[in-house]
């Protein structure tokens, strides 16, 4: 059972060993005391150079408030009055850590005045930043990312296609209830449920259904056996686990 003074679960948060780690965490985001934010705030303020300390109590600030000033974490890039190397160091630093995977585990895709979406897709010159983008996308609990995932879905690399599909399903899924799949999203993941790869149309049967659009899977004609399978398991709401971006996430 967790404890319900901040900041004995902030140390059982911290401890990756705990069995009850991930509970702690959750209760710090969902936490209604008025201590919590300062003891968070506080623990982050000692730890937030440090991985993955750092990294989970800046995810639980920004799940907290997605309104939050996100200077609180730029600033532990701040390498102001140090060697030009320091300096340096910060700014690759800052890059790195707001534009590939570790964002996700920083919180940086929850931070509104981030602008997350437009932070991710104003450069997909490479694979890499490509693959960034799909992930980070998909954590942003942001409906307007919905339609931007579009052309991932149409893209030539099955392996996006896939990673496409599986973001849509975890934006459905944090978006909650009442949310509208835009009809060139609901059209391109369509079309993959008869891509040749069957990682790729299942991903598309699964992200269709969590959506509340079962038709177009109910009405592929006479697929093979394997993809048959997959599809009734989507069609029964057997979706297999979103992979966990941060140790308080859900699959």
């Amino acid at each position: 059972m967790v404890s319900t003074d901040p900041e004995a679960v902030v140390a059982d948060a911290l401890d990756e060993a705990s069995v009850t780690r991930r509970e702690s965490i959750r209760w710090l985001v969902d936490s209604t005391d008025p201590r919590t934010d300062e003891v968070v705030l506080a623990e982050y303020g000692s730890r937030r150079g440090h991985f993955p300390a750092g990294a989970v109590l800046s995810r639980v600030l920004a799940e907290r408030d997605p309104d939050r000033d996100p200077a609180y974490l730029f600033d532990r890039f701040d390498r102001s009055g140090e060697s030009w190397f320091a300096r340096w160091r910060g700014r690759v630093g800052a890059r790195w850590h707001s534009r590939f995977p570790l964002a996700s585990t920083y919180g940086v895709t929850r931070l509104r005045k981030t602008d997350p979406v437009a932070r991710y897709t104003h450069d997909l010159s490479g694979w890499r930043l490509r693959t960034a983008a799909v992930a980070a996308l998909g954590d942003t609990a942001d409906p307007v990312a919905l339609p931007v995932l579009v052309l991932a879905l149409r893209a030539r690399s099955w392996r996006l296609r896939t990673d496409a599909a599986n973001s849509v399903r975890r934006l459905v899924r944090d978006l909650g209830p009442g949310v509208v799949l835009p009809d060139e999203v609901r059209d391109a993941l369509a079309a993959n449920l008869v891509h040749r790869r069957d990682e790729v149309a299942a991903a598309a049967a699964h992200a269709l259904v969590a959506a509340g659009h079962p038709e177009p899977v109910e009405q592929v004609s006479n697929p093979p056996a394997d993809r048959a399978a997959a599809f009734q398991a989507a069609l029964r709401g057997e979706a297999p686990p979103l992979a966990t971006l941060w140790p308080g996430g859900t699959t």
